[in-house]
């Protein structure tokens, strides 16, 4: 039978019959005569292993499960959990299981980065050696080793850092093990790339002639310019469905890096918009921005991106850096701060901070009116 292990359902566990855990797959709790025993069942090295924890009133469901997860933890990462001292897990034995971990709760982006960071720094360098005895030292050589790229060498210290509180999560490691965290960061400058109308009209231009080729997919270049009208990050745009849009508000809502925004959506955003409800696809696929499948969003934009920058002379213009030239427009109108984070989706002011070297009417009218300096400027 299948229930959340708790006091009361253990209380109802008839006797030779075993309850598996919906909290927590592989850990289960058996009636024995007046006793129950915990247990815990997973996978060691392609072998499935079944590991009895204790009877319940030495342990209690919440002890158990506890257990259950550390257990599972060092299955996980191919340590036996019945040898009497356990073998310390080296940085590449953990790797994986880590990177199964991050795959489920992040990001497909920063999954990838975390890949990338481990398999071209972490393991070349500290993957043989056991988690507990990497230092701080050891991570500050690699820090050191990759001045030339500040920015990357930061952020293979963040990955470092999560996958120290990763393992100390599993019972690889002692609790607060975590010697990245006193690695010291470099200074970093964020980067602000905005585009002129020049650019913009250049940009425009790029996008015309790229639609009259025909090559390309009328939904990627929509992106592109819901982009630039909106001012959203790229998957906000790529993974917006129809029915997150209120049409008679002109906004819409969307789950975004750091919790659901309301965005408005300006009269050039709208007209892109309507065009695309025309479009067979909408009908099938709840995904505005369309992909290939059935019912998928639109996968790669970065291809199409390059061939329009490319056109238009704008080599070092990334898609996010459309974001940053709505803030600067949205600034040259004379929106406060306040509105311009408030466009961007910012949580706090600092977020905003970047954009203070720029230049009180509400959000939605500083929208309308760099949404239409952007259509002026590209059309």
């Amino acid at each position: 039978m299948q229930s959340r292990i708790t006091l009361a359902a253990i209380a109802s566990l008839p006797v030779g019959q075993t309850m598996h855990d919906t909290e927590l797959a592989g850990f289960t709790v058996r009636r024995q005569g007046k006793a129950a025993v915990y247990s815990v069942r997973g996978i060691l090295k392609g072998q499935k292993l079944r590991i009895t924890i204790g009877r319940h009133g030495a342990f209690t469901p919440h002890t158990a499960r506890k257990e259950a997860q550390r257990l599972l933890g060092l299955m996980a990462s191919g340590v036996d959990p019945r040898l009497g001292k356990a073998t310390p897990t080296a940085l590449q034995t953990a790797a994986e299981p880590f990177l199964d971990h991050v795959r489920a709760k992040r990001a497909r982006g920063t999954a990838r980065e975390y890949e990338g960071h481990l398999r071209d720094h972490l393991i070349p360098t500290l993957g043989r050696k056991a988690l507990d005895s990497i230092t701080t030292s050891d991570l500050a050589k690699l820090h050191l080793s990759l001045k030339g790229r500040p920015v990357l060498a930061n952020r293979v210290m963040a990955t470092a850092s999560s996958l120290f509180g990763w393992a100390a999560d599993q019972g690889m490691i002692a609790d607060g093990l975590n010697p990245a965290r006193r690695v010291e960061r470099y200074a970093e400058e964020p980067k602000q790339r905005f585009l002129s109308d020049d650019e913009l009209q250049r940009l425009g231009r790029a996008l015309r002639e790229a639609e009259a080729e025909g090559r390309w997919s009328q939904h990627a270049l929509a992106a592109i310019r819901l982009l630039l009208f909106t001012g959203c990050r790229r998957d906000e745009i790529r993974l917006m469905q129809w029915t997150m849009i209120d049409w008679q508000r002109a906004t819409f809502t969307t789950p975004a890096k750091r919790g659901r925004k309301v965005v408005h959506l300006n009269g050039p955003a709208l007209a892109v918009l309507e065009v695309l409800k025309a479009h067979p696809s909408s009908a099938v696929n709840p995904y505005v921005i369309a992909g290939t499948g059935l019912e998928e969003p639109y996968v790669n934009l970065q291809d199409i991106w390059e061939h329009v920058r490319k056109r238009a002379s704008l080599e070092d213009v990334r898609l996010h850096d459309l974001r940053h030239s709505l803030a600067s427009l949205a600034g040259a109108e004379g929106a406060s701060l306040p509105i311009i984070g408030a466009l961007l989706g910012h949580k706090t002011a600092s977020a905003s901070k970047r954009y203070t070297h720029l230049a009180g009417d509400p959000a939605k009218l500083a929208s309308q009116r760099v949404g239409e300096r952007v259509a002026k400027a590209i059309e």
